[in-house]
């Protein structure tokens, strides 16, 4: 008689986009049946279980190119803990050749690589790196030398540009993709982890 949701069902196998959330039927107090809801979601682009990597970023990939452009982008990932951000992100490996490897190594190889292709035209980059967490409501710096669990830092609005700023914050010169990978572990033992009722 448990009244839950059960189980995703994905209608629109060409252009998926589509996710229905199907509820459980059960029988209520009276002996009844009663047929479990139905609720439909509709996105840009949904990616099953099957899809790899690289198929997630193939369709992010524009956004890399589009912060190339001189936009300012953000590539989010939400969900609950354990439910698979940190992979889609950083991925099993940082292996340029392993197709497990995240959003952030293949995002930082593209930038590399078309950093590379402007500087034969005579272009010339300075790239720093910089990796934050916001746990809790809580800034904290994951490439910090010493962490200190107690030291926090704020987000600050500084000039009439709406330049955002994290005073404090370490900035690490990088030349190269694999300049960014030993920081990609070095904030990722930083990283706050904790568990839900949900991946218990």
């Amino acid at each position: 008689n448990y009244k839950g949701y059960e189980t995703f069902e994905f209608k629109d196998d060409i252009g998926q986009k589509n996710i229905d959330l199907v509820g459980k039927s059960y029988k209520n107090y009276a002996g009844k049946d009663v047929v479990g809801k139905r609720y439909s979601f509709s996105f840009d682009r949904v990616f099953r279980a099957f899809h790899q990597q690289d198929d997630v970023f193939g369709e992010i990939s524009q956004l890399v190119q589009s912060a190339l452009d001189g936009y300012k982008v953000c590539i989010f990932a939400y969900g609950q803990t354990g439910s698979g951000k940190t992979y889609t992100m950083e991925g099993a490996s940082l292996d340029p050749n392993d197709p497990r490897r995240g959003m952030i190594p293949r995002a930082v190889e593209q930038i590399f690589a078309h950093a590379q292709k402007l500087k034969e035209k005579g272009w010339n980059f300075q790239c720093k790196a910089t990796f934050l967490e916001i746990y809790n409501e809580k800034v904290r710096d994951l490439l910090a030398e010493q962490v200190d669990e107690d030291r926090y830092l704020d987000i600050q609005q500084r000039n009439r540009r709406n330049q955002v700023e994290v005073p404090g914050l370490r900035e690490v010169f990088v030349y190269n993709s694999e300049d960014v990978y030993p920081l990609l572990h070095h904030a990722s033992r930083n990283r706050s982890v904790s568990r839900t009722d949900c991946n218990q």
